[in-house]
């Protein structure tokens, strides 16, 4: 499934959320980061190294859909921009999650966000599964 073109991930902390072809948890989030991350993927140049992960916005605690910080619109696209303060939240129970790297960072979720797989097909973003 498309989720965007790398040129919409300008720069590092900058994530698109993104529906996923699911039942339960309708939304992904890729994010594109300054250091490599078990699971993401790497693009641009060797000078100019972009690296992106994503992953589930379901929280590993109950199921429920974790929150988001604000959005903003462009396109059809829904940015958001990540830094190392982005937390996460689950509304239903309160687990937290670093906005980054979707680690898992106050209880009751045990388990950090799943990881999504990404491909890159030409300049598109396109998660797998």
């Amino acid at each position: 499934m498309l989720v965007c073109k790398l040129a919409d991930l300008t720069a590092a902390g900058d994530a698109i959320r993104f529906k996923l072809p699911r039942a339960r948890i309708t939304y992904g989030v890729a994010v594109r980061v300054d250091q490599p991350v078990e699971g993401g993927l790497k693009a641009g140049t060797e000078k100019l190294p972009l690296y992106v992960h994503a992953y589930t916005l379901e929280c590993t605690h109950l199921g429920c859909e974790v929150d988001t910080p604000t959005v903003r619109l462009l396109d059809e696209l829904v940015l958001l921009k990540m830094d190392s303060n982005t937390s996460l939240e689950c509304s239903c129970h309160g687990s937290k999650f670093d906005g980054l790297s979707g680690k898992v960072t106050a209880s009751p979720a045990l388990r950090d966000l799943e990881r999504l797989t990404l491909e890159l097909r030409g300049e598109e973003l396109w998660v797998l599964g």
